[in-house]
């Protein structure tokens, strides 16, 4: 899908990718499109699309599932290219709550360093982080580390 080049298989875009699959439904012929992609640390996040003659096109994504309904193709695919695009801003808020509940079970900024140093190695390619994502979770280790000194 030409819409996800610039995206797919990124680092900071979770590792971006995508399953079509079509199947016999109740009602016709139905067509699923899934982008999978993960946040930090390993979880791994999905949007999917589907589209069947009687219900036209269904998007469900987050936690809780929401689904919300188009008419047209090109109205899905906006969406879509909205929710791609905030993928990054997700890994960011996914890295800096990890980053917290670290700090609140009490790990050291030693060890605060260690587990960010974990996640650049990880060889689960959508769940390691970006070097821009590593700048900001060091900083904010230091910021909160140097927060529960004072």
């Amino acid at each position: 899908m030409t819409l996800l080049s610039p995206y797919r298989g990124k680092v900071g875009y979770g590792n971006l990718r995508h399953e079509e699959r079509e199947w016999e439904g109740e009602n016709g012929k139905v067509i699923s499109f899934v982008l999978v992609y993960e946040t930090p640390g390993g979880s791994t996040n999905q949007i999917t699309v589907t589209y069947s003659e009687d219900k036209g096109f269904a998007l469900l994504n987050g936690d809780p599932p929401e689904e919300s309904y188009f008419s047209s193709p090109e109205e899905v695919l906006k969406v879509i290219e909205e929710m791609v695009k905030q993928i990054p801003q997700q890994r960011s808020e996914r890295l800096k709550a990890t980053v917290e509940q670290w700090v609140a079970s009490g790990k050291s900024l030693h060890e605060l360093l260690q587990e960010i140093n974990r996640l650049v190695r990880s060889e689960f390619k959508g769940g390691s982080i970006t070097h821009q994502e590593l700048k900001m979770a060091i900083q904010y280790c230091i910021q909160l580390s140097s927060g529960m000194r004072e």
